[in-house]
């Protein structure tokens, strides 16, 4: 069932791509070992209440450029049930597992503020509820430049083992389109005793 899910969300995203008209934001992240790259799409469906987005992030380190990469290709498919609210659909294909999740979207947004929360439960794959947070912040400073401040928290509980935590954080300046500073990748602060170069870099971003 989960490869049924994962193709027809695949198939969303062709044709998001395809009929794309909004700009398309990218982001690169560089640290002591590593490098991240990552770029999201978000297309309503025609006049419908569904709207597809899609996540896809790539990380190597320098080393061993074509011997150590992971990789992670989200779709989502979501149905609005209230200005604030979706009935989201999930389809994951990652380096480490394949998983389709069902849950409830709660998105607030407006020029400074986005706030996300996404409750879902594993569906096709280990059981389990994973809880995804998104908060982006970017007030004024001037005319011409914006604070730029993330952070997003991912949490999975598996019903028949522990939890997994993982937090990113981004700091920085956005200028019109391009937004640059200090990042963290994803990691566990749990289990984290200390900070070092692998955990923390350089960020540039754009919508192209």
């Amino acid at each position: 069932m989960k490869h049924i899910m994962v193709i027809i969300l695949l198939g969303l995203f062709c044709q998001s791509v395809h009929g794309q008209k909004k700009s398309v934001p990218i982001e690169s992240l560089f640290t002591g070992y590593d490098f991240y790259y990552q770029h999201t799409l978000h297309k309503k469906i025609g006049s419908s209440k569904f709207s597809f987005f899609n996540l896809t992030s790539l990380k190597t380190d320098y080393k061993s450029l074509n011997n150590s990469y992971s990789y992670l290709v989200r779709g989502q498919l979501f149905y609005k049930i209230h200005s604030n609210f979706n009935i989201g659909l999930t389809g994951e294909l990652s380096s480490f597992e394949n998983a389709a999740r069902l849950g409830i979207q709660y998105l607030f947004k407006n020029k400074t503020f986005t706030i996300i929360v996404y409750p879902n439960l594993t569906v096709a794959n280990k059981f389990s509820f994973v809880n995804m947070i998104y908060f982006e912040y970017k007030p004024k400073i001037n005319k011409r430049l914006n604070l730029y401040t993330r952070i997003q928290i991912q949490t999975t509980t598996f019903f028949k083992g522990n939890t997994k935590y993982s937090n990113l954080y981004r700091l920085g300046i956005e200028y019109k389109t391009i937004r640059f500073g200090i990042g963290m990748p994803w990691f566990d602060p749990f289990n984290t005793k200390k900070i070092k170069s692998e955990y923390i870099g350089l960020f540039v971003g754009m919508s192209i």
